[in-house]
């Protein structure tokens, strides 16, 4: 049927990224977020700051009735 082995020529092309289209082999990963942590000011990011303080929350018993 098939005269060439396709496994055997996997083996032998390496560590090879097998997820891009060959149109497009220097493209960056589609799939991989661009989670890089925000070192200015948050507002510059757009993050909200937070509004509750939570410094007290592990001296407290939640369970407990106040």
């Amino acid at each position: 049927m098939h005269t060439h082995h396709s496994n055997e020529q996997r083996k032998h092309e390496g560590d090879v990224s097998k997820g891009l289209p060959e149109a497009a082999p220097h493209a960056g990963n589609a799939y991989e977020e661009d989670d890089h942590p925000a070192k200015d000011a948050p507002k510059d990011h757009g993050e909200v700051p937070r509004k509750n303080d939570d410094s007290q929350d592990d001296k407290k018993d939640p369970f407990k009735a106040s």
